[in-house]
């Protein structure tokens, strides 16, 4: 028996040889579902920004500073936020005196460090030239640019009549010896927007002379002097402010009834153009000033919302959704409905960056120029006027930057705003977008080095074309209908759909036949090509802004 046994292993390891398993092999299926793992991970760590914080270590957004010290806003944390300054208390005249521009007709034209001049049809322009100050009055300035009142007098709208009475104020050293940059305030004329009433200055103020179409011949507004353009433009402040407040006397004491109690829309919104935004000490500078007006205060208003994005209408659907006694978040505690609601803006703030409505001061940082837009809209009955507070906490954000006499250089300039008290810097984003980004980078490395020869080289030349009509087509709809964002988005829908159906169609046919490994080959053709396309596209995006760090 023994040596029958003996005998059949002995046959045995003479015949069929028993395959050992190929580590090679097993790695190649592993590999892909370890690929999982840092993208899942990089998507937990995004949505954990609001919360979390790994750069600091702390369990906690990064909370709002300023690193530029010499931007000093102590005056302002020592002034009481229900009085109002003496020199801003005025009345409306009556009956209103009919100025339509900001140089006619109030008591700053007396004097003698004031000028004015209108540009066409464009806008009119006030400059302030301080008088006593340690450093040369013409080699920086701050650029207030404020939206035409409604019905275009300026004597009947209580934010612009008493921005005229700040700018008297301001133009007397007596009052302001703390002035030490030139202050310009820039109206657009008529029907001139804010936009287009800041791009026609800043060309202005650089000698450029604008032409005007017109119906019966171009209007030519010529460029400002040098004389009056001398000044570094170091800050441009868009001051988007809509009053329609309404006044109501009350008892000493009183409380508004709810009904009629006053909203408030307040958004501080730096986007610009291509992902540019200005300093940070500039963004916190706006919400630390401005969140200490009576008007965002949550024990006298309930209804308001300070955001640094224009999505209201979204903001505030969230803002419902969490609050609701019917929704599945009924249940959470506060923490995690804030985290929930922070999350939504920092992704609707990251979306306005890229897909607009850019704000009117976005042509400004195209220039270099630190530059950011407050949006305000004023609804009901309120315990102090909110116009004049606007202007009294514009007041405070001129001397805090003539307290600065150099570029706003520390600080960050790429970052994302859960909240106007909260950033996310960075670098702090840096990380998950590496941990995306490695699945890609790697899937097409390894077919690239391990799969070449199972490529097939027409599949990749005809989906490189179908990618570059795709794109063409996108960017000619995009053109055609940049004015109307939901066409834009459906085109691009309806593109991708057509390529997607297209290519399942190709491979589904291919399944039905015989040949299943060109089948395969085809497929892993289409991953290598979407594998190195998407990081030949997202890595720039994702980590150029390391190079500004």
């Amino acid at each position: 028996m023994v040596e029958s046994s003996s005998t059949t292993l002995g046959e045995a390891s003479h015949g069929k040889e028993v395959q050992k398993p190929n580590p090679s092999s097993k790695w190649q299926r592993i590999l892909p579902k370890l690929l999982y793992l840092p993208y899942f991970l990089g998507i937990a760590w995004t949505c954990l920004h609001p919360v979390v914080s790994v750069i600091t270590g702390e369990s906690k957004c990064r909370g709002w500073y300023l690193d530029e010290h010499s931007m000093e806003i102590k005056f302002a944390e020592r002034s009481n936020t229900w009085t109002e300054p003496a020199h801003l208390r005025v009345a409306l005249p009556s009956p209103p005196q009919q100025q339509r521009t900001i140089c006619g007709g109030n008591s700053t034209k007396d004097r003698v460090n004031f000028s004015c001049s209108e540009h066409g049809n464009l806008f009119s322009l006030g400059t302030i030239v301080p008088l006593s100050n340690a450093v040369d009055p013409i080699e920086e300035a701050v650029v207030l640019v404020v939206p035409q009142p409604p019905g275009g007098d300026w004597t009947a709208s209580k934010f612009h009549f008493t921005l005229l009475t700040s700018l008297d104020n301001l133009a007397d050293p007596v009052a302001t010896p703390w002035l030490a940059k030139t202050v310009m305030v820039v109206a657009p004329i008529g029907d001139t927007s804010l936009e287009e009433a800041t791009s026609a200055f800043l060309d202005a103020y650089a000698g450029v002379d604008i032409f005007v179409a017109s119906k019966d011949e171009p209007e030519v507004v010529p460029a400002i002097p040098p004389r009056h353009s001398e000044a570094l433009l170091r800050s441009l402040i868009v001051l988007d402010i809509h009053d329609h407040s309404k006044e109501r006397k009350l008892p000493r004491g009183g409380n508004i009834p709810p009904h009629i109690l006053g909203q408030t829309r307040f958004s501080i919104l730096p986007q610009g153009r291509r992902g540019v935004l200005p300093n940070l000490d500039l963004v916190f500078l706006m919400s630390k000033l401005f969140s200490r007006a009576s008007f965002l205060a949550q024990s006298k208003y309930s209804n308001f919302h300070f955001l640094t994005h224009d999505y209201v209408t979204e903001s505030e659907a969230v803002t419902n959704f969490l609050q609701a006694k019917d929704s599945i978040a009924s249940s959470w505690d506060k923490a995690t409905k804030t985290w929930a609601q922070n999350l939504a803006d920092m992704g609707l703030f990251a979306y306005s960056m890229a897909m607009g409505p850019y704000p009117p001061h976005a042509t400004s940082l195209d220039r270099g120029i630190d530059s950011i837009t407050v949006r305000a809209n004023f609804e009901g009955v309120y315990y102090r006027n909110p116009a004049i507070e606007a202007v009294q906490y514009t007041e405070y954000i001129i001397r805090a930057l003539c307290n600065l006499h150099e570029r706003l250089h520390h600080s960050h300039t790429l970052y994302w705003l859960p909240s106007p008290y909260t950033f996310v810097s960075h670098m702090e984003y840096f990380l998950p977008n590496v941990l995306i980004l490695l699945p890609l980078a790697v899937r097409g490395l390894g077919s690239a080095l391990f799969e070449i020869e199972r490529l097939d080289l027409t599949v990749i030349g005809f989906t490189i074309a179908t990618t570059l009509i795709s794109v063409g087509l996108s960017s000619v709809a995009f053109e055609m209908l940049k004015n109307d964002t939901s066409l834009s988005h459906l085109w691009l829908l309806t593109v991708y759909a057509i390529v997607l159906i297209s290519w399942k169609t190709t491979i589904s046919s291919r399944r039905r036949g015989v040949d299943t490994g060109a089948t395969n080959s085809t497929i892993q053709t289409l991953q290598f090509v979407a594998c190195v396309t998407a990081a030949h596209i997202l890595v720039p995006i994702a980590f150029a802004h390391t190079s500004l760090s």
